[in-house]
């Protein structure tokens, strides 16, 4: 606000289209620290008044369930933010935001604003979030500690299908990141021959677990982990591309032929026999 003139212990300011008086001392020179903003909602129809109190001169009317971003407080009125409107509703008319799950249809960006670049997490096909709000063709959503926006049709009411996991390992030191890209913040670093659980994939980055974390690294820094398990099928044995009945056949493994054992998923093993790797049943290994 600007300053007009000063009288006494009071001052003359000027806010927006508005001009009248305030205590002097009410008023910094330096911007104070904004209290923390918090998403809420109306819990009914309620009057946005440009100053607090039942009879202050009223905005406009919100909606019952509209979002809306409280950014100040005082006594039993909260200063809200809604499109282009900031004011003043009672803190009795609003109430925790209900959340809506969701889940990535596919490797997805969540971006630091709608159709902004550059990303905050990549979320793995089948990740959970709570959606927050929706602008357009754009969805705010809330995954894990992270916060961001994706695109409205990347997200699904019901958990997609994940891709087939699969054991690898690293062929050398390499970073393993939140988001995909060499520039992607680190997460940490993964040792040369760490076993790491392969659980989507999109161009030529893999998204992978070790231990507690998620993350995403190049295709190219991974390499069939050493077969330090060896069994033999009991049986002719079919070599599926996927641990199901459906997966399509990549060869038949005759009875007492050697394998390597790379993982493990359900009832299936993953084995390497001779040059080619795929899924068997376990139930005809020894």
């Amino acid at each position: 606000m600007s300053v007009l003139q000063v009288q006494g212990s009071w001052s003359e300011v000027k806010a927006g289209s508005s001009t009248g008086w305030v205590e002097s001392r009410m008023l910094s020179a330096s911007k104070p620290s904004a209290p923390s903003a918090s998403v809420m909602q109306t819990s009914g129809s309620v009057v946005l008044r440009s100053v607090m109190g039942d009879t202050g001169p009223a905005i406009r009317t919100l909606a019952s369930g509209t979002k809306v971003t409280v950014v100040d407080s005082s006594g039993s009125w909260r200063a809200v933010t809604e499109g282009s409107s900031t004011g003043w509703v009672p803190a009795s008319s609003l109430v925790e935001p209900a959340v809506v799950k969701a889940f990535a249809r596919g490797p997805v960006h969540v971006r630091p604003a709608a159709a902004a670049g550059g990303a905050v997490v990549t979320l793995v096909t089948g990740a959970e979030v709570s959606v927050l709000q929706v602008q357009g063709s754009w969805s705010e959503v809330k995954a894990g500690s992270s916060t961001g926006w994706v695109e409205s049709r990347m997200l699904s009411a019901s958990k997609p299908s994940a891709p087939s996991a699969s054991v690898m390992q690293t062929s050398g030191s390499v970073v393993l990141r939140s988001v995909m890209g060499d520039t992607g913040p680190a997460i940490r670093t993964l040792a040369s021959g760490t076993k790491v659980t392969v659980v989507d994939s999109s161009g030529s980055w893999r998204a992978v677990t070790e231990g507690s974390s998620t993350g995403w690294v190049p295709a190219s820094s991974l390499v069939e982990p050493a077969g330090t398990v060896t069994k033999v099928t009991t049986a002719a044995l079919n070599l599926r591309a996927e641990p199901s009945t459906s997966g399509r056949l990549i060869m038949t493994l005759a009875k007492d032929t050697r394998v390597n054992v790379l993982g493990t998923q359900g009832g299936w093993t993953r084995v390497k026999a001779g040059s080619s790797t795929g899924w068997v049943s376990s139930d005809y290994l020894r």
